[in-house]
């Protein structure tokens, strides 16, 4: 499932859910690698730390750095991990370089739930203020729509490759 919402005033929301056949305590361990599992947006080519977080043990409070690209061309967006509930997921923030109400400020937050002994639900989103006004709000809604569909998409087929190995395995 996938919903995308754009309010008057251009704030934005956009939710992607996908059930995943594995455990939930599983589909963590891939997500822990959180700096690989931001990845799996198609806009998010590679994270790179800056300095470390304050607690030991948790990636909360780390700054990051996110490599965007869309056909090779993209800006280095700065971004820090807001949240980490180990085991259920974490909030990423992702804003331009040039300032924090510039270039699509948002959160990135991703969140698992058991739904059995053998899959789980994975929700992850954005929410934030588009600030390219001149797009016709159509346009940034099918955008961010193609984000989260990707984005879903790329986590569908790295989780069920995982499940197929561990039933092999």
């Amino acid at each position: 499932m996938t919903r995308v919402t754009i309010d008057a005033s251009w704030r934005v929301r956009a939710v992607g859910r996908v059930v995943l056949p594995l455990p939930a305590g599983e589909a963590w361990r891939l997500m822990r690698d959180w700096r690989r599992f931001l990845t799996d947006d198609p806009l998010h080519r590679s994270v790179a730390i800056v300095r470390s977080g304050p607690r030991p043990g948790s990636p909360a409070g780390t700054r990051i750095v996110i490599r965007h690209r869309v056909l090779g061309l993209g800006p280095d967006r700065i971004g820090r991990v807001l949240r980490w509930e180990e085991g259920r997921g974490y909030a990423v923030s992702d804003l331009s370089r040039r300032g924090p109400r510039r270039g699509f400020p948002h959160v990135c937050t991703y969140r698992l739930e058991p739904l059995g002994e053998r899959e789980c639900l994975l929700e992850f989103g954005a929410r934030g203020l588009w600030t390219a006004r001149w797009t016709p709000r159509w346009m940034a809604r099918v955008w961010l729509w193609w984000v989260i569909a990707a984005t879903a998409a790329r986590c569908r087929t790295r989780f069920a490759m995982r499940a197929r190995v561990a039933r092999v395995g």
